[in-house]
Parts: C-alpha cells; sequence; structure tokens
C-alpha cells in the first residue's frame, strides 16, 4: 500500500459490516428501564437485506432513525423508525461489545448480557441473529469470553471466518467454520480491526503503536508503514478509512492517504455503507451521524441531549 499522502478526489464504495450480541430477558426479573441515550458505542454497521441502521452499544442494539437522509442513501431501501428516533430493539439492555454485519445479513455480537437476565452468563461469546437483534442464538465460547471486537470474512472454503479480540487476554482469536471452534492468533492490544475484502488471510488493526497488518490469519503483525495514527479503521472495496487519534478522518484507495474532515470529540465507533452513494457512520461526542463526502457536511441519526 503506497502512503504518499494526496489531494481527496472521490469517496470510493465499500462493503459494511457489523455484528451484535445476544441475551433473553427473563420473564420473572424485574427490568430497569430503557437507557435513553446509548451511552457508548461500541459498533456500527448497515444492513442491505433488511435496510436497517444498527448501534451496538453498552446499554444494547439500537435501530437508528434514518429519515432524514437522502434518497441516495442505502440506495432507497432505508427502514425508518417511528417517530424519526431511534429504537432499542426488544428493549434489551445487553452491553453489546463486538458487533459484526455480514453480507447475508447474519448479525454477529458478544459482550455482556442485560443486567434483567441474572441467568445469563457474565461472557456472551459468540453470538448471532438472523432477526435484526430481536433474538440471539449462542454459537460458542459462552461464559469464556468477552470480544471486545469481531471482523468476518468467507474463507477459501466457504465458510465464515470470523476474528474476535479476546480483550481479557488481548489476544485475536480465528475460527474458520463459522464460530464454532477457534484457535488463537497474535498477542496483540488493539482497538479496532477489519478485513481485506480481497484477502480473507489480511487484517488491519489499529494500536496504541500504530496501524498494523497480518498477512496470515492474524498469527503475526508487522506496522503498516507511514500509516496515519489511526484508531478506527474499516474496508471499503478499494481500500481502507478511518480515523485518527485527532479525529481526523482518512481513507486510502491504493494510491496513498487522504485526510478528510474532522471529527467532533473522541471517536467511539466507524461504519463504511456501499451503494452507489457511498457513506460512512460515526459515533463521537455528537452522537451518530452519517456522512457521503468525509464528514464534510454530516447528517445527525442519533443525538446526544
Amino acid at each position: 500500500m503506497k502512503s504518499r499522502i494526496r489531494t481527496i478526489t472521490a469517496f470510493t464504495t465499500v462493503v459494511v459490516a457489523s455484528t451484535t450480541m445476544v441475551a433473553c430477558s427473563s420473564e420473572t426479573s424485574p427490568r430497569a428501564e430503557p437507557a435513553i441515550g446509548f451511552q457508548h458505542t461500541h459498533g456500527l454497521g448497515y444492513d442491505s437485506k433488511t435496510g436497517i441502521v444498527f448501534a451496538a452499544t453498552h446499554t444494547g442494539v439500537w435501530e437508528l432513525p434514518t429519515d432524514r437522509l437522502p434518497s441516495s442513501f442505502g440506495s432507497g431501501s432505508l427502514v425508518s423508525t417511528p417517530n424519526d428516533a431511534p429504537v432499542l430493539i426488544e428493549d434489551r439492555q445487553q452491553d453489546t461489545m463486538g458487533f459484526f454485519v455480514t453480507d447475508t445479513g447474519t448479525l454477529l455480537g458478544s459482550g455482556h448480557p442485560d443486567p434483567a437476565d441474572p441467568t445469563a452468563p457474565a461472557n456472551l461469546g459468540l453470538i448471532t441473529s438472523d432477526d435484526a437483534a430481536k433474538t440471539w442464538t449462542p454459537v460458542s465460547l459462552s461464559g469464556e469470553v468477552d470480544f471486545h471486537d469481531i471482523a468476518a470474512t468467507t474463507a477459501a472454503s466457504g465458510a465464515l471466518r470470523v476474528y474476535g479480540y479476546d480483550a481479557t487476554r488481548a489476544t485475536i482469536l480465528i475460527s474458520d467454520d463459522n464460530g464454532t471452534t477457534w484457535s488463537d492468533g497474535a498477542a496483540l492490544e488493539l482497538r479496532d480491526m477489519t478485513t481485506d475484502p480481497s484477502n480473507p488471510d489480511r487484517i488491519y488493526a489499529t494500536t496504541a503503536t500504530g496501524l498494523q497488518v497480518s498477512d496470515d490469519v492474524a498469527r503475526t503483525f508487522t506496522p503498516v508503514a507511514d500509516a496515519p495514527a489511526l484508531v478506527l479503521i474499516d474496508a471499503t472495496d478499494t481500500g481502507y478509512v478511518g480515523i485518527d487519534t485527532a479525529g481526523a478522518i482518512w481513507i486510502n484507495d491504493g494510491a496513498g492517504w487522504v485526510q478528510g474532515a474532522t471529527i467532533t470529540g473522541s471517536p467511539q465507533a466507524l461504519g463504511y455503507v456501499g451503494g452507489s452513494e457511498p457513506w460512512l457512520l460515526i459515533s463521537d461526542d455528537r452522537g451518530v451521524v452519517a456522512t457521503a463526502d468525509f464528514g464534510a457536511t454530516t447528517v445527525p441519526l442519533m443525538e446526544v441531549p
């Protein structure tokens, strides 16, 4: 990847993925009132199958309003929420740490259960949902692992390869059978990671010492020369987009890093959505916004009071 910084020319297309998590509420247990705000966003994503924009947060998985977005966003397939307001899905307040939306619309998640479900394990392991986060199914590592980040791609075998960041051990785990069994990858303290859509063996990770890349299924990592000090990263069809420690948005389409606008406050989550007019989902101190021009103009989807 070349590192020559150049002038912004155009937005490139991308496929975005997201995840989710699991927890069933108990009918006999008292339920806390749904949180009004997100408190903290761990992941963002758009499912082209349903037209839903998701935010995975400390207080559950939310469906975000899309009424304010131009018709070009989501190729006209976006779903509106009641009263143009965020909706906490099923009123389930699980702490959704890892979140990923696959190309088929399956949500992958991890984290901690809804406080109203005292029978659920403290660490949810890998969970999946095929009905837009209404219900969740435990897949593996229940009670053992709390993935703080999840990325997935299709392996050469045709199965879903899942990368999960086990924050307790600061280690990347890899599954080549849809998340059923796992092996250890590199020990690496990371903030965010993304796969290469054209190479399932390649994965990028943002770290305190800079952007790192692995070409051997997350077993070993090396620094990416001259990359910005990214905190968040996501893949595009032709490269990568990220946000650095100062809040600047960057994109690399294979010919060098391009700097865009600067977000407001601290970056929390980033999602890149493909289509005829690609756009970004960004969570920062404003709440959650969408932008099709690297942050020069934004559309609020959820505003912090």
